[in-house]
């Protein structure tokens, strides 16, 4: 059972011990300026739990920006105004400490009790009163019982209404804390969700961040499809639903994205003995962060989720009468980027999303004879870049999900070679130096056969770039040869 008066006192260890005194000269600060000052939400739930704490909210009866500003220019800390009408403001700490971030708010309403009745669960409406010594626990809501009882109760009955980004919060908070949604969670879950179409790209962004960043994401989006508001985040997935697929397939289009993204996660898991020796790479590539905080994995997990969005409107039939979705990939592309576009993902984000979407059938395109070859390797790895082992691992689990009848024991085969192969190209690319003067460059090629500057010279250098990368040429003589040939290869017969 939880404790307050224990959970009160380990929250003080906290703030005290694990911070080397910075998050309690705050507090303190505080109460000499005559504030009084409560911590709320994250710490108090998730020390109750036992769980760790990267970031501590502190609620103030005073406006508390002008003091976080001086405290964070005296101690040397990163400080910004996260909202100037509420005032809010956050002191950034970063390094290895215990917390990353103190945000300090103005108390909403005229009481503590005021201000917890406007929060979204019960879960996160308990509060700790710091008065220089240590802490008192506030919970008029029964928020330490839901807790204790795994339980997800909406502070009011007007919770999600007053905030409709609250549905997708209790869809992350059902799987990140293991809790299940009350009776109230789930119906009003259901009624507000198409409030979602209303609320502004990056609220939601924001909220699906946090979902993706955790290991079984998939749980939460089976959850936001389950209440309908799956359909307001990515209505790119609605024409998804009940889509038919080919003979390659055993799911419908929507469910084959929702495998996809299942099988990714169960992958980076608990990665096949097969890819465990490429681990390093993979978790440096995954975990390098692209822009706004997302890494490369969170980005990965939306490709999963995106990968087939084309196919609904690129279907038709073959002669033979198969279901076939010819360019689905680059019309993907085109849906996908309008998603991110939607939700205000950053630029970077949304070019490795439609990277991912437009070459997710790359890899495993390029089988021949049960393997891919050195210059289908080296032509995806020039061509992918820095996402060629997401790309990669896309495809794994894309073939995971991929369990239809003309999927042979043989093709399987065929595809876990091929990635062994490609795996151990990239992390040979990774380890050997590369040349540092090219054997021809463009003024070289221009010189040598007359030609203007323009789109043929860089087809030219690409030639002998991937003919030198594939040790078919070793010296500038067999490149001016190799251009040579492709010169009279392309020059029509007279």
């Amino acid at each position: 059972m939880i404790q307050p008066d224990r959970l009160a006192t380990k929250i003080g260890h906290l703030v005290q011990e694990e911070m080397d005194g910075i998050v309690h000269g705050f507090l303190c600060l505080l109460l000499e300026n005559g504030f009084t000052v409560w911590a709320v939400g994250g710490i108090i739930r998730d020390t109750a739990l036992g769980r760790s704490v990267a970031d501590i909210d502190l609620v103030t009866d005073k406006d508390p920006v002008e003091l976080a500003d001086c405290f964070a220019i005296k101690h040397g800390l990163g400080y910004v105004v996260l909202d100037d009408g509420r005032r809010i403001a956050r002191i950034v700490i970063g390094g290895n400490d215990r917390f990353n971030t103190v945000d300090v708010a103005l108390m909403q309403g005229g009481s503590m009790d005021d201000d917890l009745r406007k929060r979204d669960f019960t879960i996160n409406a308990v509060a700790a009163r710091f008065d220089g010594d240590g802490f008192t626990i506030h919970d008029p809501l029964g928020g330490l019982a839901d807790l204790e009882s795994k339980m997800l109760r909406p502070v009011s009955q007007t919770s999600m209404r007053d905030d409709p980004v609250r549905v997708l919060r209790a869809c992350r908070f059902e799987n990140s804390h293991n809790l299940a949604p009350s009776p109230q969670i789930q119906a009003m879950s259901v009624d507000v969700a198409p409030l979602l179409a209303g609320v502004a790209g990056e609220r939601i962004s924001q909220e699906l961040f946090h979902i993706l960043c955790e290991p079984f994401s998939h749980k939460a989006i089976k959850a936001m499809d389950r209440d309908g508001s799956l359909d307001f985040v990515f209505p790119e997935l609605s024409p998804a639903r009940s889509a038919p697929q080919n003979k390659w397939h055993h799911l419908d289009v929507f469910n084959h994205s929702i495998e996809s993204l299942t099988q990714m996660e169960k992958i980076l898991a608990n990665p096949p003995d097969w890819l465990t020796q490429w681990l390093p790479i993979i978790n440096e590539s995954l975990c390098e962060e692209v822009a706004g905080g997302w890494r490369r994995r969170e980005i990965l997990k939306i490709a999963a989720l995106l990968h087939d969005v084309g196919k609904p409107g690129s279907s038709g039939l073959s002669d033979e009468g198969e279901i076939t979705f010819y360019g689905h990939e680059k019309a993907g592309e085109s849906i996908a980027t309008h998603a991110a576009n939607r939700l205000r993902l950053p630029g970077a984000v949304r070019n490795g999303l439609g990277i991912l979407v437009k070459n997710h059938l790359r890899p495993f395109n390029a089988i021949h004879e049960g393997e891919l070859s050195q210059r289908s390797l080296y032509r995806f790895h020039r061509a992918l870049g820095e996402w060629a082992i997401p790309a990669l691992l896309h495809a794994v689990a894309d073939a995971m999900a991929t369990q239809g009848p003309a999927v042979t024991e043989r093709r399987r085969l065929a595809e876990r070679a091929s990635a062994v192969k490609a795996f151990d190209y990239i992390q040979h690319s990774l380890n050997t130096p590369q040349p540092r003067e090219p054997l021809l460059d463009g003024h070289d090629i221009m010189k040598v056969f007359n030609l203007p500057q323009g789109e043929l010279i860089g087809r030219l250098l690409a030639l002998v770039e991937e003919a030198r990368a594939l040790g078919e040429i070793t010296s500038r003589e067999e490149a001016v040869e190799l251009v040579k040939k492709e010169l009279v290869r392309l020059t029509p017969p007279s």
